[in-house]
């Protein structure tokens, strides 16, 4: 990686000195030169950013950028901003959330098309989109084969009532360990979130009264949610 920038900033000095050898030669213009090296200056910034990206991920896994398993998930990343409309600095950053959550690089590699996915039918951020389906899966301790469930569900709940995600990792984070343990699935809670934000109740104000609910339900002798 430091020879990465090395020679990126040896590249731009190079071209600066081309430039201006070429400029005395009356080859280009002063224009033409300063578009070249502004271009190859912003692939610089780039290249740099990037690489520090890598390097934070990395530091979130507990790890370096030359490990093998580093290595192929920066594969996963790289191949990811080619294919979708989110660049590799985009991919490496919503990485970094699940990272910080505590996926590991095997979970992260798994995980994470799926979750671009769900940013991109939203229109919001990878990083919104990250933190809740770690939020969701999280609190019901669902492993990763119930990924696809996971965006399925909070895609239909976004799609069919007046809430986002950002609100809705808000009211996971109060609601499902309650629901959890009332036995309410992923649907259920998320059916039950869209319509209190159907009527103005979304985020932490959203999961704090679910809860209270589930709580009120169990204190008189509703042991589960199917009892209802």
């Amino acid at each position: 990686k430091d020879n990465m920038r090395t020679g990126l900033a040896k590249a731009t000095m190079s071209l600066n000195r081309l430039s201006s050898a070429a400029q005395r030669m009356g080859m280009i213009t002063a224009a033409a030169t300063g578009t070249m090296v502004l271009g190859l200056a912003k692939v610089v910034k780039m290249a740099a950013e990037l690489d520090d990206s890598f390097r934070l991920l990395a530091a979130r896994l507990g790890t370096t950028v030359n490990t093998d398993a580093f290595v192929k998930l920066e594969k996963e990343t790289r191949r990811l901003g080619r294919t979708t409309s989110y660049t590799t600095n985009q991919v490496a950053q919503m990485m970094t959330v699940l990272a910080q959550a505590g996926r590991t690089a095997s979970e992260i590699d798994s995980m994470s098309e799926s979750i671009l996915n769900l940013s991109r039918a939203m229109g919001e951020e990878t990083a919104d989109a990250a933190k809740t389906a770690q939020t969701v899966m999280s609190s019901y301790s669902l492993g990763m084969e119930f990924v696809g469930r996971t965006v399925d569900t909070l895609t239909e709940t976004v799609n069919g009532s007046n809430t986002s995600l950002y609100d809705l990792n808000e009211a996971f984070n109060y609601a499902a360990p309650t629901a959890k343990a009332f036995g309410s699935t992923i649907e259920r809670t998320s059916a039950q979130l869209a319509i209190l934000a159907n009527n103005g109740i979304r985020g932490s104000r959203a999961g704090v009264q679910l809860r209270a609910a589930q709580l009120q339900l169990a204190s008189v002798g509703f042991k589960t949610a199917d009892e209802l």
